[in-house]
């Protein structure tokens, strides 16, 4: 007989009992808990960090203790190795002890040096794949959001088709409702996209149900600042109506954000971008692995105690 025990996150175990009532902030939690690429990531780290102790095993003391029991026969002459004298004796009993340290060790140094290093990059990769993550998982719970909304509007143009001639409103109404049934198909697509993006059960599609219903584009209060300030700029007239910009001033007052403050943008990006950094550690850990193998020719010091009775 076998015990099978399974972990069910609590989200899991609702949206199971109860049906999917997702989120965004639910369905990030989800994501970083249950997709197996974030998860091997976070493995790989864990990794790192037991070769790193490993390799801070190497360079620390090590203590080695043997005891030896022999009988013979016939008595044997044998040496005391504390004071040096001989007698005979059936039995020999012998007990070493040693403690060895290296003192001087490149090839040592510059192994946990690598392992540290290795150690950052992995983290790195982490943050790298929790950055994409993350990403895909907003970009598929709008784009599913998007894709509802453009549903309602399909929905009602092939309810609304033109009462024209009887062959031309026949014709509008089929091309609205083969319109209206490709939206269909974008949204079971953009949905199964954040399943996948989740790491879940393709088989809990159907049961998810959005919390949010439309781009919180307000919430962001720098982006939401630039487009009013857009707005106080730009007022369409009748000759502008369709968003036509007849002057170069006018242009660069529409723009929403600076070369200035893109090149702020660039800097942030430059200094906190993981797969920057990831570059940065992979060569540093190919340069200690290459010290690492110098030091294999260099000379090695090492102090050795050993007593014996």
């Amino acid at each position: 007989m076998r015990l099978s025990i399974f972990w069910i996150t609590p989200l899991l175990l609702q949206s199971s009992l109860f049906g999917w009532n997702l989120s965004l902030k639910d369905a990030e939690k989800i994501a970083l808990s249950e997709n197996p690429l974030y998860l091997i990531s976070k493995e790989k780290v864990f990794q790192s960090e037991q070769k790193t102790l490993q390799a801070y095993a190497n360079i620390c003391p090590k203590i080695r203790y043997e005891s030896f029991l022999a009988h013979t026969f016939e008595p044997s002459l044998i040496e005391q190795v504390s004071t040096g004298t001989l007698s005979f004796k059936k039995n020999l009993i012998m007990n070493k002890f040693e403690l060895t340290q290296p003192i001087f060790s490149t090839d040592l140094y510059f192994n946990l040096t690598a392992k540290k290093q290795q150690k950052s990059l992995a983290e790195e990769q982490k943050n790298r794949e929790k950055n994409a993550l993350l990403f895909k998982v907003r970009k598929n719970y709008y784009g599913t959001i998007l894709h509802q909304l453009s549903i309602q509007i399909k929905r009602y143009e092939s309810l609304s088709a033109p009462y024209l001639s009887v062959t031309q409103s026949a014709v509008a109404t089929s091309n609205a409702v083969a319109i209206y049934y490709k939206a269909l198909k974008g949204l079971k697509i953009s949905r199964n996209a954040l399943v996948e993006s989740l790491g879940i059960d393709p088989s809990e599609e159907e049961a998810i149900d959005l919390n949010e219903k439309d781009i919180p584009i307000k919430s962001v209060s720098i982006l939401q600042k630039k487009i009013d300030q857009a707005k106080k700029t730009f007022v369409p007239t009748e000759f502008s109506y369709l968003g036509k910009i007849r002057s170069s001033s006018l242009k660069q007052t529409l723009t929403l954000f600076t070369e200035k403050e893109l090149e702020n943008y660039l800097a942030i990006a430059l200094s906190t971008l993981p797969e920057l950094k990831i570059h940065k550690w992979e060569i540093a850990v190919r340069e200690s692995e290459l010290k690492e193998r110098y030091g294999e020719y260099a000379p090695v010091i090492t102090s050795i105690l050993d007593c014996q009775k």
